[in-house]
């Protein structure tokens, strides 16, 4: 089970349909990792990772995660290494069709997902 520190997800652009501005608006607080978000979020790209309590290897949890999400076809994020080598979900945000409804989805199946995760490596 990860801990309760809230990650915003920030950067995603309204439908240029409904507005010519560009504009940032966070959607729900999502729990999804213990040490906030993994790089500053610039335009429209959020990097961040899973955290559970007492994991010791995150960086192999965070990848498979990814892979289970696109494999379920959930969404299609992509991973990448960030300074200091700390391996993150990356997603970018580009399609004018995405609702906010979307990001929570992705919320909602990395806890999910991430709490499978958990519970196979506590029973191995």
């Amino acid at each position: 089970m990860s801990t309760a520190h809230s990650a915003r997800w920030r950067g995603w652009r309204r439908s240029s349909r409904r507005s010519s501005t560009a504009s940032r608006r966070p959607t729900r607080s999502a729990s999804i990792c213990t040490s906030g978000l993994l790089a500053p979020v610039a335009l429209n790209i959020v990097c961040f990772r899973y955290s559970p309590r007492g994991a010791h290897d995150l960086d192999a949890i965070n990848e498979e995660l990814l892979l289970r999400i696109q494999e379920r076809g959930i969404a299609v994020p992509s991973g990448t290494v960030l300074r200091g080598g700390k391996y993150a979900i990356r997603v970018a945000i580009t399609n004018h069709r995405s609702r906010i409804e979307d990001f929570d989805a992705l919320v909602d199946a990395v806890r999910a997902i991430g709490a499978e995760l958990t519970r196979e490596a506590a029973e191995a």
